[in-house]
């Protein structure tokens, strides 16, 4: 089988899809926006063994994907060639976070080689991760008596290495900065050689492996935490507790376990871990004649 197709779309307004194909392919509620430029083309040579060959150019301005979960809109083009695909100033903007996206996919018809690197300057993850309507875990949980099974190994085709960077991010009154990523996929494990920033007037650092080949998954974790100021940690976590403990708050430790049900990771998880507080200090009358008494001591 011999065929060629070229597939010419100029400035098409995604307003204007049929809505009845719409709701076959996305959730209900979802409207698209913008406008879309396409030139394919499409060449598929004799023999059984010829894969289809795609050449050809996807420019988007201003596309949209809205819902009740997300506002989503892209900027940019993808650029295919019959080896690999490239992103060429891809831009997400959601809401008032936007990030830049650049990289490529080779070999995308038979192994997928994915690079990318995603960068943005500032993101509010509060805006990103809105809080869980109530009631919503309980509808998630499995129906009583409903088995339970650890997750089946997985087979992943493809390889992968993506960085994301953000200068500046915040979550729940906690801002992180300098946040750099690396996550690497290959032979179905799942390896992040570094994920680091600085937060809370402190660093943390991390870096691991999970297992995706093995059922239940099987993982490894490093982490360090120094130079945390405990009046930061109060004053975000605990504000009922602001102004009275301070000092700089430092641990490692390093994980490991198997299993992503509750008990088989209750049972499998094992570690060991360094923590240490210097300058510590508590700072309320009321708590330090507490502690002054039970020590038998005057001041």
């Amino acid at each position: 089988t011999a065929y060629l197709i070229d597939v010419s779309i100029p400035d098409y307004n995604l307003a204007q899809f049929r809505k009845d194909i719409l709701a076959a392919y996305l959730p209900a509620g979802t409207a698209l926006g913008g406008t879309v430029s396409m030139l394919l083309n499409l060449n598929k040579k004799p023999g059984k063994d010829n894969p289809p060959a795609f050449n050809g150019n996807v420019k988007m301005s201003r596309v949209s994907i809205a819902s009740k979960a997300i506002n989503l809109v892209l900027d940019g083009s993808v650029k295919f060639l019959p080896d690999v695909i490239s992103l060429e100033g891809l831009r997400l903007i959601a809401g008032q976070n936007s990030a830049d996206v650049t990289g490529s996919v080779k070999n995308y018809m038979k192994y997928p080689d994915v690079n990318m690197k995603i960068y943005s300057k500032s993101i509010l993850l509060d805006e990103l991760i809105p809080a869980a309507p109530a009631g919503q875990q309980e509808a998630a949980a499995p129906a009583k008596g409903e088995a339970k099974k650890e997750m089946e190994p997985m087979d992943l085709k493809m390889r992968a290495n993506i960085a994301a960077d953000i200068d500046s991010t915040r979550y729940k009154g906690v801002t992180i900065t300098n946040f750099r990523s690396l996550f690497q996929l290959k032979n179905n494990v799942l390896s992040i050689p570094y994920l680091k920033g600085n937060t809370l007037s402190g660093a943390f650092a991390l870096k691991g492996n999970v297992d995706l080949g093995q059922r239940g998954t099987r993982y490894t974790m490093n982490s360090d935490l120094s130079g945390v100021k405990l009046e930061e940690v109060t004053k975000a976590f605990a504000p009922k507790a602001s102004g009275k403990l301070f000092g700089t708050f430092s641990a490692k430790a390093d994980i490991s376990g198997s299993g992503t049900l509750p008990a088989n990771v209750k049972r499998n998880l094992k570690g060991k871990g360094e923590f240490s507080v210097r300058d510590g200090s508590i700072r309320n009358a009321e708590l330090s004649e507490r502690f002054l008494t039970i020590l038998g001591l005057q001041e």
